[in-house]
C-alpha cells in the first residue's frame, strides 16, 4: 500500500498546486489553447542546366562541370552531346565546362535569372568567355567568382565582337543567340541538318589551328579588334541557262571567293532543285539528274557561309531523244600579261545531217575596257590595264547555249614551262636576262612545256625572266606571284605555293614544282619572299 500523506505535507503541497494551476491558467493552459508549432523552413531553389556540348560533332561520355552561386555540381554528356545538370541552392551566374578525352576543353557561361537555363558549350562559347572575361578560360574557371562574372551589357559587346571577327568565315545571322539557341549535334555516322551544327562544322574545316590561336589571344586580351577590309562575296555560275535531255546527268559548277581568313575543305555552295518534280540534286557537289518529264525547271544555289548571295540556273528539258546543244572551254580562268595576245577556242556538238561552214560562234568581252576579240576568230588582245575581266562565248545557232571565261590580266606572264619528273631538286630563285641563260636554265632544270599551250616566246630586248623553283607539300602543289614592286632600290617579288581549291583530294607527295614569269626588263637587284 502506499505510505499516507501526513497532514504537514498535504498542508505544503495545496499552495504548491494551485500556484502551478495559475500559472497553467495565466499561460493558456488546456488541450485546446496549446501554441501553434513554427512553420517549416522552405526549401532550398534548384537550378538546371541543360544544353549540347559539340564542335560540330557532338563530344559524346565528356565531363561537365559547373560552377554557379551557392553551388557546384557535374555530369557526362550522352552520345548526343547533350547533358542536364540540378543544383540544389544554386543561382546563376554559372560558369561550365567540358572536357572531352581528345583533350578538348570548352567554356560556357550563363547569366540569366531563372531557376532553368539553356547553355550550350561550343567553340563559339569558348569565344565569347574569352571576350566577355578578358582573360584566358582555364584560369576563368579555375578561380571563378560569381560576383565577378560580366554584366548582361558586357556579355552582349562581346557576342558583337565574336560575330564582327568571324565576319566572312561564318554566317552567324541566322543565329539569333551563341549561346541558348537549341542546337542538334550530328554523330557519328549520323549527320544533322541542324543550321548550328552546320556552322560549328564549317567554323571547324576554315580555322586552322595557328587561327584559333590567333583568336584566343586577340578576345582575352580586351584589345580593339583589326580592322578588315571589307569583303565582298561573290558567286558567279557558269551557266545561267542549260538545256539536257529528260533523264540526262549533269554536274552544276560555279566560281566563288574566299575571305582572307578563311580556310575552305570544299565549296561553300548548297544546291537544290526548286520545283518539286524537277529532277534530283546532290546538295553539296551539284551533281543533278533531269525528270523524265519535258519543261522547264530551276536549280538553286546559295552560298552557305554568307547565306544571302545566291542564283539561279534554268533548265531546260527536252524529250529523251532530241538534240541538246553543247559548248565547252578549255577552262574557265586564264592569265594573261598586259597587251598579250590569245586565242579562245571551244568544243560544240552538231545536229544530225545538218552542215556548217565554220564554228557556229560568237565572241566577246563583257567589259568595256576588258580588251579587245574577234567575233567570229576568238583572237584576243589583253587591255593595257591590271584587272579582272570576262569573255563571253555564245553559240549562234542556240544563242541560249553560252560559256564565259575569266580573264585575269596582270603585269607579268607565266611561261608554259614545268619541271618533268625528277626524285629531288633544289630551292632555289633566278633572274634570267639573256637568251643563253634562259636555255641553260631550261636544260639544267629539266623543263618541258605543255602540248596544248605555244611554245614560250621571250624577247630580252624587252624583258627578263624569274625563275623560282621550291618543295612542294602534295601532289597538286604550284607556284604563284603575290606581288611585284619597286621599293628602297630593289624590285621586290613574293610568291608563295598555291593555295588547294576547296573539294580536290591531292596526294600527299614530296613535289618540286617550278615557276617561270616574263616581265619587263630592270636592272634593280632583286630580292624574293616566300608567304605563307
Amino acid at each position: 500500500m502506499p505510505s499516507p500523506i501526513s497532514n504537514h505535507e498535504s498542508k505544503l503541497r495545496q499552495p504548491l498546486l494551485a500556484g502551478l494551476l495559475g500559472l497553467l491558467a495565466a499561460c493558456g493552459g488546456g488541450g485546446s489553447n496549446l501554441a501553434p508549432a513554427p512553420a517549416p523552413l522552405p526549401a532550398p531553389k534548384s537550378l538546371t542546366l541543360s544544353g549540347t556540348a559539340a564542335v560540330g560533332l557532338a563530344l559524346a561520355n565528356a565531363s561537365v562541370q559547373a560552377r554557379c552561386a551557392g553551388a557546384e555540381g557535374s555530369a557526362t554528356t550522352a552520345a548526343d552531346g547533350s547533358f542536364r545538370l540540378q543544383l540544389s541552392g544554386a543561382s546563376q551566374p554559372c560558369l561550365l565546362r567540358v572536357s572531352a578525352s581528345d583533350g578538348t576543353r570548352l567554356h560556357s557561361l550563363a547569366l540569366g535569372a531563372g531557376e532553368q537555363a539553356l547553355v550550350n558549350i561550343t567553340p563559339l562559347t569558348e569565344l565569347l568567355v574569352l571576350r566577355a572575361s578578358r582573360k584566358d578560360a582555364v584560369s576563368l574557371f579555375d578561380g571563378f567568382n560569381p560576383a565577378s562574372a560580366p554584366s548582361a551589357a558586357e556579355w552582349r559587346a562581346a557576342e558583337s565582337d565574336v560575330r564582327r571577327l568571324l565576319n566572312g568565315v561564318v554566317d552567324l545571322s541566322l543565329l539569333p543567340d551563341l549561346v541558348a539557341a537549341p542546337l542538334k549535334a550530328a554523330m557519328p555516322g549520323q549527320p544533322s541538318n541542324d543550321p548550328q551544327d552546320q556552322l560549328l562544322d564549317a567554323l571547324k574545316e576554315r580555322a586552322s589551328a595557328e587561327q584559333w590561336s590567333s583568336w584566343a589571344r586577340l578576345l582575352a586580351s580586351g584589345g580593339p579588334l583589326p580592322e578588315a577590309a571589307a569583303f565582298v562575296p561573290t558567286l558567279a555560275l557558269a551557266d545561267r541557262q542549260i538545256t539536257l535531255a529528260a533523264g540526262q546527268s549533269h554536274r552544276f559548277t560555279a566560281a566563288t571567293n574566299y575571305p582572307p581568313n578563311g580556310r575552305y575543305l570544299r565549296p561553300p555552295l548548297r544546291w537544290r532543285v526548286v520545283e518539286a518534280d524537277g529532277g534530283s540534286i546532290d546538295a553539296l557537289s551539284g551533281a543533278y539528274q533531269a525528270p523524265a518529264q519535258p519543261g522547264t525547271y530551276h536549280v538553286q544555289v546559295v552560298r552557305d557561309d554568307f547565306a544571302g548571295i545566291g542564283a539561279t540556273v534554268e533548265v531546260r528539258v527536252l524529250a529523251r531523244d532530241a538534240f541538246v546543244p553543247r559548248l565547252g572551254v578549255p577552262a574557265p580562268e586564264l592569265s594573261l600579261r598586259v597587251g598579250q595576245s590569245w586565242r579562245f577556242s571551244a568544243d560544240t556538238n552538231y545536229p544530225p545531217n545538218v552542215m556548217y561552214i565554220r564554228q557556229p560562234l560568237r565572241w566577246s568581252v563583257l567589259e568595256a575596257e576588258g580588251g579587245r576579240i574577234d567575233a567570229l576568230s576568238g583572237q584576243y588582245t589583253a587591255p593595257p590595264q591590271v584587272g579582272r575581266y570576262h569573255v563571253r562565248v555564245e553559240r549562234e545557232d542556240f544563242p541560249a547555249v553560252s560559256a564565259q571565261i575569266s580573264v585575269q590580266v596582270q603585269a607579268w606572264e607565266v611561261l608554259n614551262l614545268h619541271r618533268g619528273l625528277v626524285e629531288a631538286a633544289p630551292s632555289e630563285q633566278r633572274v634570267v636576262r639573256s637568251a643563253a641563260e634562259f636555255k641553260a636554265l631550261v636544260d639544267a632544270w629539266q623543263l618541258q612545256s605543255s602540248p596544248y599551250r605555244p611554245e614560250p616566246q621571250v624577247d630580252f630586248g624587252q624583258d627578263m625572266v624569274l625563275a623560282i623553283a621550291e618543295q612542294g607539300s602534295s601532289g597538286c602543289a604550284s607556284l604563284e606571284i603575290v606581288d611585284v614592286r619597286a621599293e628602297a632600290g630593289k624590285l621586290l617579288v613574293a610568291y608563295r605555293e598555291r593555295p588547294i581549291p576547296p573539294g580536290i583530294a591531292c596526294t600527299v607527295v614530296i613535289t618540286y614544282p617550278v615557276l617561270l614569269v616574263a616581265l619587263p626588263r630592270s636592272d634593280l637587284p632583286v630580292e624574293f619572299a616566300r608567304r605563307p
